[in-house]
């Protein structure tokens, strides 16, 4: 494990190694900077007991001094007991999933004109009053019968 301080100016000018390594900051533990043989830089946080490893961003698009306040701030979620790794996957599936509100919208453009006005005109009290208020930004995958 090669540690160094590092700044700016070392990142810039690492030189593509002949296969991938992680250069560790002194001064932030466990926060590195990944370079692969095609001279991409990226910066991520290792955690954990098995080392899982959180991809904080790409060098320069991310800076040195932001990927430390990352770091810090990681460093914090775990002491507190979260994995910040499965909170970005399942934050990321969430944004995939469309949302009940957004399948009401497309069960209303496409089903409710084919209805009698009171058939439809009762569907949408039900939808607008009791179903929406509670369950609008719920992705539509995680709502049960129950």
């Amino acid at each position: 494990m090669q540690t160094k301080k590092l700044t700016h100016t070392y990142i810039k000018n690492i030189d593509p190694p002949d296969r991938r390594i992680e250069i560790y900051d002194e001064l932030i533990d466990n926060l590195a900077v990944r370079v692969t043989p095609t001279g991409y830089k990226t910066f991520i946080y290792r955690y954990g007991a098995k080392g899982k490893r959180y991809t904080i961003g790409k060098f320069p698009n991310v800076g040195l001094a932001e990927a430390r306040d990352i770091a810090k701030g990681l460093a914090a979620d775990i002491a507190k007991g979260k994995d910040p790794q499965e909170e970005k996957k399942t934050k990321r599936k969430k944004k995939d999933l469309p949302t009940f509100g957004e399948l009401v919208e497309e069960f209303k453009k496409l089903h409710l004109p084919t209805l009698r006005e009171s058939t439809r005109k009762e569907y949408e009290r039900i939808i607008d009053n009791e179903l929406l208020p509670d369950l609008k930004t719920i992705p539509a995958k995680e709502i049960k019968k129950d």
